[in-house]
């Protein structure tokens, strides 16, 4: 068929989640509530499922939010989602919500990033994305990837474009943090969402593509951001 769109075996499976309504029992030992870190995971939910992102079907991505985001649910749909992606793929971790040194805070408890890394290393995809909004998410370290497009072309147009240039990225683990290891990350109450992320998904829109060829890669993103 001419007209249909080859992504040359390649697809997109993510685990998105974010907190801002944490247990009583975090509350009484003092992990505050946050406010959009909720909300943060939506619209990065809504922006994979949309042309620029991917459009991920419902089959490939879980969106969980404050209670259904706890340390067991993260774990166990990051893997159930990751084992079926096949070596050309592209695994997505996404966090928004409190963080610590080599750890996010679930839910109910805190989340190492060593029980992530095995997770996402077990999968037999080539190609992983962890993108972290949270505080001293720095702790892990940093590398290369690529993303996403503008949105000045079709819909198919755009969806094509995604899927061949990361047909053609380089293998391995990128790690995008909104912070250093000695930082707290921002929300910003006149825009309603954490400050790394809004910027985030507007760089991922467009608005980071320095040179203009509808691609933006993790360099790109980084100095956007």
């Amino acid at each position: 068929d001419e007209g249909a769109i080859s992504f040359q075996n390649v697809k997109v499976w993510a685990i998105v989640a974010g907190v801002s309504d944490y247990s009583a029992r975090l509350n009484n030992i003092g992990v505050r509530d946050l406010n959009y870190a909720d909300d943060d995971a939506k619209r990065m939910y809504q922006f994979l499922k949309s042309p620029q992102g991917g459009s991920l079907p419902e089959s490939q991505i879980t969106l969980l939010r404050d209670s259904e985001a706890t340390n067991q649910m993260i774990l166990r749909e990051a893997d159930r989602l990751f084992q079926q992606a096949g070596p050309n793929d592209l695994v997505i971790v996404y966090f928004s919500g409190h963080g610590g040194p080599n750890y996010f805070v679930a839910h109910d408890r805190p989340l190492k990033y060593s029980d992530i890394k095995e997770v996402v290393e077990r999968s037999p995809a080539d190609k992983r994305l962890c993108i972290a909004d949270a505080c001293y998410s720095g702790t892990w370290s940093n590398s290369s990837a690529a993303a996403a497009t503008r949105s000045v072309l079709t819909e198919e147009q755009l969806t094509r474009l995604y899927y061949d240039a990361l047909s053609n990225a380089g293998n391995g683990i990128a790690l995008f943090m909104s912070s250093k290891p000695d930082e707290t990350s921002i929300e910003a109450p006149n825009l309603e969402q954490g400050l790394f992320t809004y910027y985030l998904i507007r760089g991922l829109r467009g608005s980071a593509d320095d040179n203009g060829n509808q691609i933006i890669t993790i360099s790109e993103l980084f100095q956007y951001v």
